[in-house]
């Protein structure tokens, strides 16, 4: 997920069809495996080893 960087910019919004007076709290990002790019990189995040195995679960609808 993410709060920050490049979401917060006007391109981003105007991307994405969200109102110039909202703000966007934060996104979730999901990468399924058949759909992969490996020619992206990836960065992890900056607290990924400070969390727990139960940061996590899996919810299905």
């Amino acid at each position: 997920w993410s709060s920050g960087g490049k979401l917060k910019g006007p391109e981003m919004f105007q991307y994405l069809g969200i109102p110039e007076q909202e703000k966007l709290l934060a996104a979730v990002f999901i990468e399924y495996p058949e759909m992969r790019d490996d020619s992206r990189e990836r960065k992890p995040g900056s607290l990924r080893n400070d969390r727990s195995d139960q940061w996590i679960r899996e919810v299905t609808l």
